[in-house]
């Protein structure tokens, strides 16, 4: 059950960096800066690694 919350963290912050690179529109709406959002979309991406060497860890500790 563990690896399947972590697989949908992963699969929520990908959606999160999807809308923040393809809706414009939206972002405008919002009054982000560009720097600001720079420093976001970063942040989700480091979050992303660190999600992902989890799941690789909990994946790998699992006995067939």
């Amino acid at each position: 059950m563990e690896l399947v919350k972590i697989n949908a963290d992963l699969g929520r912050i990908g959606g999160l960096l999807k809308m923040w690179l393809t809706n414009d529109e939206k972002l405008e709406l919002e009054g982000h800066s560009s720097a600001r959002l720079e420093s976001v979309i970063l942040a989700a991406l480091r979050d992303t690694k660190a999600i992902q060497a989890l799941l690789y860890q909990k994946a790998s500790a699992l006995k067939f």
